[in-house]
């Protein structure tokens, strides 16, 4: 496994790029900025949106979070059904952003109080992206302060309990469906709907594609469910991770899915005992 603070060297390095394979492919799950729908101002649509295109995510993921991560524009990730490459999302527009928060009531964010954003990583990475999100988030008048969590159980009670207005967090696939996102993340009876995010339509459509026997029909309601959510923006989706790990040249058979490591089919790996002996 490469150490994110080795990435850079070791995709740079021509050393290492002659002496190991390096696997890099993004996997299905979305890192996010979870958004506490119910707590004041954001409960107001107008409020998040703002918050949303306040931040150059392009810019964030290539210039700090680096490690073949991708930029996401929605909740499915590329590699899982119902990804749609033309939905593009809301995109960086300081311009429509203090727009939004003056027909909100909030000119120049005047009137939102300073508004906490928690994790539980100390990674370098992780606080790097918070402080990148609180210079953003300046320039349109809101005051950000990253918080860290004791521990992973402090920080799912405080996100479980709704307690703070924003979170990062990330969602990795248990299983490769749409569902297992959308459902998971957005209908309002979900335990793992954290943002306190609610829509009937929404609901109603996750409940029909669970019962939906045609494909097609099932995944395009699953892109409909995406555009319906986001146009609500509960979360502001910032990236995809990658897999990146490091492989012995004489290690052969290599096929990683985008669920990553764990469903690495290790029967078809074998080794080349002539590399070996170089």
């Amino acid at each position: 496994i490469i150490p994110s603070n080795k990435y850079d060297l070791l995709t740079s390095d021509p050393r290492y790029q002659k002496r190991y394979n390096l696997v890099s492919k993004p996997t299905l799950n979305v890192v996010y900025i979870g958004i506490n729908c119910r707590q004041k101002p954001l409960d107001d649509v107008r409020v998040r949106k703002a918050l949303t295109m306040a931040v150059d995510i392009n810019t964030v993921v290539t210039s700090i979070t680096k490690r073949g991560s991708i930029p996401a524009k929605g909740i499915l990730p590329p590699g899982i059904a119902g990804f749609d490459p033309e939905f593009q999302g809301y995109g960086y527009n300081t311009v429509r952003a203090r727009k939004l928060l003056a027909e909100a009531g909030y000119p120049d964010g005047n009137g939102i109080p300073p508004l906490e954003i928690w994790t539980v990583s100390k990674a370098e990475s992780v606080q790097k992206e918070l402080s990148a999100y609180r210079e953003y988030m300046a320039d349109i008048g809101i005051r950000i302060v990253p918080k860290v969590a004791d521990s992973w159980k402090h920080f799912i009670k405080l996100i479980n309990e709704k307690r703070v207005p924003l979170y990062y967090a990330a969602w990795y696939a248990d299983y490769p469906d749409p569902d297992n996102f959308l459902y998971v993340l957005c209908h309002s009876k979900s335990r793992t709907n954290r943002m306190g995010y609610e829509n009937l339509e929404v609901d109603h459509l996750l409940e029909t594609a669970r019962q939906e026997v045609n494909y097609m029909k099932r995944i395009e309601t699953y892109r409909m469910v995406q555009k319906r959510v986001m146009k609500d923006a509960p979360l502001i989706a910032q990236h995809v991770n990658s897999f990146n790990y490091l492989f012995q040249p004489w290690v052969k058979g290599i096929e990683v899915s985008y669920l990553g490591a764990a469903y690495i089919p290790f029967r078809k790996i074998w080794i080349d005992y002539r590399e070996v002996a170089k």
